[in-house]
């Protein structure tokens, strides 16, 4: 125990001044342990043979001594504690260190519309070149192949087979690329079966879309026109 400072000494002195027990305090709790206990065990406390009342009011005085110690104590333990407490608050707040928590890290903010402007408009996928010159040829060798199954009949003598293909032609090929050699095989077709009217305009479209080809001038040949 560490020594105490005078104030703190004056005060335990005041504190067992204070609650020491005087005469007739010992007397008064004398003779109420003898009430409470009874005179058997007074007489039992003593030995077999006759002792002096001296020892037995020494007795009864070192255990009121002991009360005035006890109260001593118990004054003097009730103002250490306020001394000791008012410096164990600090102590006890410097060793806790208050740790804040880690603050996440946030994302950054990424604004949608200018995301939306930045980003890369996808181009249109380019048709390969030769798949569309492959489309073409295939188109145009059909054409091809149902105006030669046209002519072929129109030579072999069979204009209304041939006319019947011709119209297959037109429907499938209205403006192909052989427009001008269906209109001359129409027009002998016609004059074939003897439908002169009707060879006669096909004639003048054909010369009105192509004045300057040879095809006019076979037709006209071939109906004698």
């Amino acid at each position: 125990m560490s020594e105490l400072s005078s104030e703190a000494r004056a005060l335990v002195s005041d504190g067992r001044s204070a609650l020491r027990p005087t005469s007739e305090d010992r007397v008064r709790m004398a003779s109420r342990l003898v009430t409470q206990l009874g005179a058997a065990a007074l007489l039992a406390t003593r030995p077999s043979y006759a002792a002096p009342k001296a020892p037995f009011a020494s007795k009864l005085s070192s255990f009121v001594a002991a009360l005035g110690l006890i109260g001593a104590s118990a004054t003097y333990s009730l103002t250490r504690p306020t001394e000791s407490a008012a410096g164990t608050p600090g102590v006890a707040q410097a060793g806790q260190v208050q740790v804040a928590p880690p603050t996440p890290a946030s994302a950054p903010c990424v604004d949608p519309e200018a995301a939306a402007v930045h980003q890369p408009i996808p181009a249109e996928t380019p048709v390969p070149r030769a798949r569309k010159e492959s489309r073409v040829d295939g188109a145009l060798a059909e054409e091809v192949a149902l105006l030669s199954r046209a002519t072929s009949r129109l030579r072999g003598g069979d204009a209304a087979g041939a006319l019947e293909l011709l119209e297959q032609h037109r429907r499938q090929f209205g403006g192909g690329a052989l427009l001008e050699e269906r209109l001359s095989a129409r027009v002998q077709a016609l004059c074939s079966l003897g439908r002169r009217s009707e060879a006669e305009s096909d004639l003048v479209r054909l010369a009105a879309s192509a004045p300057r080809s040879p095809h006019v001038t076979r037709a006209q040949r071939a109906c004698g026109l």
